[in-house]
């Protein structure tokens, strides 16, 4: 399980890109040269970057999942 500092270094990371993948699409902090997925946005902000995976994931009826970072539960 990650510590706080971890999920704030992840939370921060400097850029979050959204990949369209035969899986569905995802959401990955950073930018990399992914195998088998096709970067259809990259931004700064994690919340603009999470909206536009939301919205291509309804536009292609696809599912979302978000990798490496962890899920917050509230109150923790």
């Amino acid at each position: 399980m990650l510590g706080v500092k971890s999920v704030q270094m992840l939370i921060q990371q400097p850029i979050f890109t959204v990949y369209l993948t035969s899986q569905g699409i995802e959401l990955h902090p950073g930018c990399e040269d992914y195998p088998y997925r096709q970067a259809l946005h990259s931004c700064k902000s994690f919340e603009l970057a999470y909206e536009f995976a939301q919205m291509a994931a309804a536009c292609r009826n696809l599912p979302l999942q978000i990798k490496q970072l962890p899920t917050v539960v509230s109150g923790a």
